[in-house]
């Protein structure tokens, strides 16, 4: 009932779908962000200021100890990962029963975390790869106005008022979505910072705490 429920309002039009998502926005966005989420955000940040203070982005660790960060840490999590799922597929690990769930989605989560940014650090670093490098680094200086234009597309994709494909792809059919937005938000971050100094919706919300219209063009 909740499936069927859940389909017909992201089926229909903005105003239903908008009244249905503000009540658990507004939820997500105070009590469960003040009482768990706060946390979890606050640990991994921590996590990063710590990283830096060790020099872990600026190559002050040797590079092969990079390296077995980058495979020991996608291989765990990955392992961890790949059992939780197998447990979800047959049943015996309830995401809402078990309490197991939350420890084992954490224990493959932060190897994970580890690994990715190792992986980051080597692609940045490795003249071969020093081209993809880049692709991230304008990608990620675009990174509210990519997130925002990744909700925006995804709205128009999925929901009602918009071409009303939610719950009508496979997995498959979500991957290929997922990796042309990907690849069409890094050719766009590509573009644009070739001739412009901040994204569109960093260079408004620099420009409203400077207090004053920033320049915009190189």
């Amino acid at each position: 009932a909740y499936i069927e429920h859940e389909v017909e309002i992201k089926s229909g039009n903005y105003p239903d779908i908008f009244a249905e998502n503000m009540g658990r926005a507004l939820e997500e966005q105070t009590v469960i962000f003040y009482q768990e989420d706060v946390w979890d955000m606050g640990l991994y940040m921590l996590l990063g200021v710590a990283l830096v203070r060790l020099g872990f982005f600026h190559g002050q660790i040797r590079r092969s100890t990079i390296l077995a960060m980058a495979v020991l840490g996608v291989t765990a999590g990955l392992l961890v990962h790949t059992w939780m799922n197998l447990g979800l597929y047959r049943q015996f690990l309830d995401p809402v029963e078990s309490r197991y769930f939350l420890i084992f989605e954490e224990l493959g989560r932060l190897p994970l975390v580890l690994g990715y940014l190792s992986l980051i650090v080597l692609v940045f670093s490795a003249p071969q790869l020093r081209r993809c490098g880049n692709w991230m680094a304008a990608t990620g200086r675009l990174a509210l106005s990519n997130y925002l234009m990744q909700s925006l597309i995804g709205a128009f994709i999925f929901y009602g008022f918009g071409l009303a494909m939610f719950n009508q792809l496979g997995r498959m059919d979500i991957l290929f979505v997922v990796l042309l937005m990907a690849a069409f938000q890094v050719l766009f971050s590509l573009l644009w910072t070739r001739y412009f100094l901040h994204g569109p919706i960093e260079w408004l919300w620099r420009s409203l705490t400077a207090w004053k219209v920033l320049p915009l063009r190189r």
